[in-house]
């Protein structure tokens, strides 16, 4: 063995605390990089600037609801009749004021499926703005009178989040009325009515659901005089 040969065969071994910073290191860049690419799914709202938030308010859905009551026939309203009935709700109840640091920007509803929808619920959040998209079943609860929302998932712009953590952080921000129970919030019916002279209408919904994008509705009739 020549003299490079027994130096070579000398050389220390790399040291265990160099491999493990190494390894550290590397555990930090792609912690860092994944916080960056959930960071971009939660911020990237893919349904900003599609009109959402400028709906045109209208109060007619109501309307239209009791003038069929009193035909003792089933309602059907589009998509764009809740989204008008929603911003009306929206504006007339200053919906948009901000609570805890959460200013929620409009509620609109984007598509469906079946007997689900997808609600769009856009928030500012310590001045960032976030895009909430539920997917919901509604539903009527005729013995407890209550109008039942089942959501079925969640997403933060392109990030989904598991809809009881969501649900539960959102809690103590919901307009008064509203309860949770699991992953299902609920409120009580509403009713609405109509006078005409002496006589008044009053409608209590009987049928509450989604059917193929179309919100189906039925209403029993209760009429007063005087």
């Amino acid at each position: 063995m020549n003299g490079t040969e027994l130096a070579r065969f000398r050389e220390p071994a790399p040291q265990k605390k160099n491999t493990a910073l190494t390894i550290v290191l590397i555990v930090l860049a792609v912690l860092i990089a994944a916080f960056g690419v959930v960071s971009w799914f939660a911020l990237n709202d893919p349904l900003a600037g599609k009109g959402y938030e400028n709906v045109m308010p209208s109060d007619g859905l109501p309307k239209t609801f009791v003038e069929a009551a009193v035909k003792q026939s089933e309602c059907s309203f589009s998509k764009d009749d809740v989204n008008g009935y929603l911003a009306y709700l929206f504006q007339k109840h200053n919906a948009g004021a901000a609570k805890k640091d959460v200013k929620l920007l409009a509620a609109a509803i984007t598509g469906s499926s079946g007997n689900s929808v997808d609600l769009y619920l856009p928030v500012e959040y310590h001045s960032k703005r976030f895009g909430i998209l539920l997917n919901v079943t509604p539903s009527l609860d005729k013995t407890e009178e209550r109008l039942l929302f089942r959501v079925n998932a969640a997403h933060i712009g392109r990030l989904p989040v598991p809809v009881g953590w969501l649900l539960q952080k959102s809690e103590s921000r919901f307009p008064s009325g509203l309860l949770l129970e699991g992953n299902t919030v609920s409120c009580k019916c509403p009713t609405a009515s109509v006078s005409v002279l002496m006589v008044t209408a009053s409608a209590k919904l009987s049928e509450f659901r989604m059917e193929n994008g179309i919100l189906k509705t039925a209403a029993s009739l209760q009429v007063s005089v005087g």
